[in-house]
């Protein structure tokens, strides 16, 4: 995981070991799909017949499922970096491998962390279908409901935000306090002289 990481932040490689096969889940009915077809609905908008039969059955649209898989948030690679290995950070990896993560769901925040790094190496923009690639398991389990109204609330936000990634970190900003670390820690590692800095550098900063 550390070199995937450390790849991703180099935006020079993709993990060694990344999921082929994916496993999504609406209520209680589930199907295995390829990465591969996941990725082609992401990009083309058509489904394979087999991942078109089980969205129908779902009551899913296809194109609700190609906006999941495709639509981008821009996160530039450095702020990714910071906010991921910050304490509100962790608790969005640990929340978000609620949705996406190997059997169990017993998500490992490093695992999360790499394959969203590595997502956000090449173009500073982050996408679901780009976070299931770069997951370092070779099987992942989603749960498409949980995903789907995620989704919609950070549309929403989005949309108010008018997409800025400026804005959308202030919204988040405002959503969750002290998401954003702009401390700089002293030469014997803590984040000053003041009496709160302890406290400060334990919530907001790496």
């Amino acid at each position: 995981i550390a070199l995937a990481v450390g790849a991703g932040l180099l935006g020079q490689a993709a993990p060694a070991s990344a999921a082929e096969s994916v496993v999504v889940s609406f209520g209680p009915l589930s199907r295995s799909f390829s990465v591969a077809e996941l990725r082609s609905l992401a990009d083309t908008g058509e489904a394979s017949s087999k991942l078109r039969w089980y969205l129908n059955t779902a009551g899913v649209r296809p194109a609700a499922m190609q906006t999941l898989l495709s639509q981008k948030a821009p996160v530039p690679l450095e702020f990714a970096d910071q906010v991921l290995n910050s304490l509100p950070g962790e608790f969005g990896l640990f929340q978000l491998g609620q949705l996406v993560g190997p059997s169990g769901r017993a998500a490992s925040l490093q695992a999360m962390r790499a394959a969203l790094v590595l997502s956000a190496a090449d173009d500073n923009q982050i996408s679901l279908i780009e976070v299931l690639e770069n997951y370092p398991t070779q099987r992942l389990y989603v749960d498409g409901l949980g995903l789907l109204r995620t989704a919609r609330d950070l549309q929403d936000l989005m949309s108010g935000a008018e997409g800025s990634f400026e804005a959308i970190a202030s919204a988040l900003e405002n959503l969750v306090p002290g998401l954003f670390c702009d401390c700089e820690p002293n030469a014997a590692g803590g984040a000053g002289d003041r009496p709160d800095a302890s406290v400060e550098s334990a919530t907001n900063c790496r």
